[in-house]
């Protein structure tokens, strides 16, 4: 008898080993998979050719795709790097090719990927040409895409250098791993640098760290000139704490994470209670993701017609809000990765339904990206002991399932809405080499919708499940909280917007706010404004910006308590009039080894800078005679030692700038 299948703790999550599958397994599998094709055969109108094409498509793995978030020049450098690490991959792989896979190569393709351990199924996985290319509907050749699972790129020896740079840059910040089609609703949302932007639903975070992009394009670096804003909420505050490690990876100032129900987002105020609604909304709600098949084949395993049409209320209602969030001449962007229309069309219906000032607009962007008019009509299907059972309309529904399919799923039969809904978009997986999506742009002409008592935020206890969190903590400006005239005179920054500067308070006195504040944030006017009222405003602010200064036990010896954070450099560098050292190419590649170095490690100008500084933090500079020069930040020890303060990632993009 096999083994049963078990995970174990050390492994990763598609890591098993694997025995033989249990019978009612696999007759649950090839019903939900029979199910999921005769659902869809109905909707989608596709001919048996193309029915066909799709199903093809989704047995397929999904190529990996990434965009590259750095500033231009760096991007274009890094452009030039994965053009050089993919031809050695490929080489590495025609080696391999023409040697033949060993034994212990088809054992660990057995055991890791798939169960037919072929030397061809063995090639075509962990051998196969990666083929950089660009998406040309990504402007300036900022998205990429190679032809090999995201698997076979971590697992696959030939192309262990290009998984392995690929990791590097996403860690430090310039480069964001994400779904083709998840590029897709941020396109369209078209933010630009000072709109003020939410993102309802946002975690993991690759769509938003595409917002902030837009607002805060990299290598602005001009303090400024910023003024935007992007929100980025969850209602998982596990993944909430995810989206902030991924956006904390772009140094923008422009973001604040909250954790909070979609469907209850408070309305921004000024201090005079005037609303602060939003130019941009994203709703890229909860769904069923059958359009992420390639990328995730389990969730065909459970797939169900209810589920579906159990998320339709939580989705509208997500929408509804939304909606109410978006200013007048605003944009609001519905999305999911789901084919189905009942979590599509029909929310989008019931959107224009409760909003009249809505109106779907058709999007000439991206003509490259090929699109489906959305439906006009379609089935409500449900399970029935003989296959799939059709309402046809409200009426038909028995008594019990009424909560699950209520009337807003079914078709709509106003023309004004019908008319509209064609001009929503589906992406299906064989049109592009993708996965499937859909998107719907609306435009907010004016605000006949009033907030209601559903969608207030109700009175919420000091201390949530017995507890304080950390983010029911309350945000202050740190010139009220610290003495900036010090770090001002220290630093030489006379002239930095103190202001922009925001620490959590972990009391209502103002020595001990000082003492708690061990990391202060950088924000833009918007960003900073939002976290100082949070609490007022019945926000949960789980983090914002960049941190900018951080207190460390090394600073404790030094005339100020505070270090200057890699994190902020590239934004503080240009007040920066002390404690920074000029250097050439040959002492700052010493630097981008990392870890400490004594004074006979640099040149005889950089040795006499250094020792003329007292105990702190500095900032070594790389004089490359560009606007924004590298910039690494260490701390000069009592000993004169110069220990970097920049992580692993942060030196990996240091030495992509240099070239």
């Amino acid at each position: 008898m096999g083994k049963k299948r078990r995970r174990t703790s050390n492994q990763r999550d598609d890591t098993w080993t694997k025995g033989p599958e249990k019978p009612a397994d696999a007759a649950r599998r090839l019903k939900c998979a029979r199910r999921f094709e005769d659902y869809y055969r109905q909707q989608l109108g596709l001919d048996d050719e193309e029915w066909r094409r799709m199903m093809a498509t989704f047995r397929k793995p999904l190529p990996a795709t990434f965009r590259v978030t750095a500033p231009d020049g760096l991007a274009r450098k890094i452009e030039h790097e994965l053009r050089e690490v993919c031809g050695r991959c490929d080489a590495a792989a025609a080696r391999m090719r023409s040697e033949g896979p060993t034994a212990a190569d088809l054992e660990r393709f057995s055991r890791d990927a798939e169960p037919a351990a072929s030397a061809a199924a063995y090639h075509a996985f962990a051998t196969a040409p990666l083929n950089l290319t660009s998406l040309d509907w990504i402007p300036n050749r900022r998205a990429w895409r190679v032809d090999a699972e995201r698997a076979a790129l971590r697992k696959s020896p030939a192309h262990k250098e290009l998984h392995t740079l690929l990791v590097a840059h996403e860690r430090a910040g310039t480069i964001t791993r994400q779904e083709a089609v998840s590029m897709v609703p941020p396109l369209f949302l078209a933010c630009r640098p000072g709109d003020r932007v939410l993102d309802t639903c946002a975690a993991p975070g690759s769509k938003t760290s595409q917002l902030i992009e837009a607002v805060f394009p990299p290598g602005s670096g001009d303090l400024k000139d910023a003024s935007g804003l992007v929100v980025a909420n969850d209602e998982d505050l596990k993944r909430t704490h995810t989206l902030v490690h991924q956006l904390k990876r772009l140094g923008a100032p422009c973001w604040a994470a909250t954790h909070g129900d979609a469907r209850l987002i408070p309305t921004p105020r000024d201090p005079d209670g005037r609303k602060l609604l939003y130019d941009k909304v994203l709703a890229d709600v909860p769904c069923s993701s059958d359009g992420t098949l390639r990328k995730t084949p389990g969730v065909l395993d459970r797939w169900s017609t209810a589920t579906g049409a159990s998320l339709h209320a939580l989705q509208a209602s997500i929408a509804v809000r939304a909606a109410q969030l978006v200013k007048p001449g605003g944009t609001l962007v519905y999305s999911t990765c789901s084919l189905n229309p009942v979590e599509d069309e029909a929310v989008v219906a019931e959107l224009l339904r409760a909003d009249p000032s809505l109106t779907v607009i058709e999007d000439p962007r991206a003509p490259q990206l090929v699109r489906r008019p959305g439906l006009t009509t379609w089935k409500v299907l449900d399970e029935g002991d003989d296959g799939l059972v059709e309402y046809a309309s409200p009426g038909d529904v028995p008594e019990g399932k009424m909560r699950r399919f209520r009337p807003s799923v079914f078709p709509p039969t106003d023309s004004r809405i019908q008319t509209q809904l064609t001009r929503c978009m589906r992406f299906l997986p064989h049109d592009a080499d993708a996965g499937g999506f859909f998107v719907c742009v609306l435009r907010k002409e004016g605000s006949t919708v009033a907030e209601t008592a559903t969608t207030e935020v109700p009175p919420k206890k000091d201390k949530p499940d017995g507890r304080q969190l950390s983010e029911d903590v309350k945000y202050v400006r740190f010139r009220d909280a610290a003495d900036t005239a010090k770090l001002a005179a220290f630093f030489g920054l006379e002239n930095f917007p103190w202001e922009l500067l925001v620490c959590r308070s972990g009391a209502d006195n103002a020595m001990a706010t000082q003492q708690s504040a061990k990391k202060v944030v950088l924000g833009t006017p918007a960003c900073a404004a939002l976290c100082e009222r949070a609490k007022q405003l019945r926000l949960r602010v789980v983090h914002a910006g960049v941190i900018t200064f951080a207190r460390t036990s090394e600073s404790a010896g030094c005339a100020v308590d505070y270090r200057l954070s890699q994190d902020g450099v590239d934004l503080v560098l240009p007040f920066l009039t002390k404690r920074r050292v000029a250097c050439g190419r040959g002492d700052f590649e010493k630097l981008l080894a990392g870890g400490s170095h004594g004074p006979e490690a640099f040149s005889e100008k950089v040795r006499a800078e250094v020792a003329a500084l007292g105990a702190g933090s500095v900032v070594f500079v790389l004089e490359d005679g560009s606007a924004r020069p590298p910039a690494c930040v260490a701390w000069r020890g009592l000993q004169g030692y110069v220990s970097v303060f920049a992580g692993k990632e942060d030196l990996v993009v240091l030495r992509s700038r240099l070239g």
